[in-house]
């Protein structure tokens, strides 16, 4: 049996249950924006369509008439092709009427789809951190009863609850946010990557070229961030033990 990563050694199997069901809703909320994006970008394309045909026709016939020449061949072709036109545009009108209904129930419900999915799995991945988190602190005070007296009394009174408090909170926000953050970001990549190829393949292989580029300044951000996170854990923890020490000598 393989063993739990190091942040999770504190997780039952109740919690790996819902840390599963928040996996599989997340999924469901990375996959379906792309869908809903893709439905859209089909519906407006026939909208537009739809409009240029009429704008066509609206042309075609303003020429008709400010032609001076008066050529039967000609205006029987121009007439045909009216009639075609109209043929066409009526279509695209029937087509419009039938599909406008369905695009919006469908948009509509892969959007509460969409909610629902990602309220239900901020849900369970809060539910098993603050279970998760719990264990953490009450073994910590567990074990910290049973440290030796000398070791407590070399410590300053406020460091031991400034680091339980920093630890747990960075176990915290490690299983309730970064980790279906990260879930979220590898699921709605892939998607939005395969619907682009599907619509076009082209203008998405150019735009992948921006890609190192923006790996390359999120890495920069991200280390910059975490060292100004550092600092400021050091000054707090310090400023902590300055007023625990304080109210202590009053």
């Amino acid at each position: 049996m393989l063993s739990p990563p190091t942040q999770l050694v504190f997780a039952d199997k109740l919690d790996y249950r819902l840390m599963a069901v928040g996996i599989v809703f997340c999924l469901i909320q990375a996959i379906l924006p792309p869908i809903v994006w893709l439905f859209m970008g089909q519906f407006v394309t026939n909208s537009i369509r739809r409009e240029i045909g009429k704008c066509n026709r609206t042309v075609a016939f303003e020429r008709w008439q400010n032609n001076d020449s008066w050529i039967v061949g000609d205006n029987t072709s121009l007439f045909r092709n009216e009639s075609l036109a109209n043929v066409n545009q009526t279509k695209l009108d029937q087509e419009f009427k039938e599909n406008a209904p369905l695009v919006f129930w469908m948009m509509l419900g892969l959007s509460l789809i969409t909610f629902a999915a990602a309220f239900l799995q901020r849900l369970t991945w809060e539910i098993s951190a603050v279970r998760q988190v719990f264990r953490v602190k009450k073994a910590y005070i567990s074990k910290l009863l049973h440290m030796d007296v000398a070791w407590l009394e070399s410590r300053h009174s406020g460091e031991v609850a400034a680091m339980l408090h920093d630890h747990a909170d960075s176990i915290y926000q490690g299983i309730a946010d970064h980790l279906p953050m990260t879930i979220f970001i590898i699921a709605n990549l892939i998607a939005t990557l395969i619907v682009c190829f599907l619509t076009q393949w082209k203008t998405t292989l150019v735009m992948l070229t921006a890609i190192p580029i923006l790996i390359i300044t999120r890495i920069i951000f991200t280390k910059w961030f975490c060292k100004t996170l550092e600092d400021e854990q050091q000054l707090q923890g310090k400023l902590a033990n300055l007023v625990q020490e304080t109210f202590n000598c009053i």
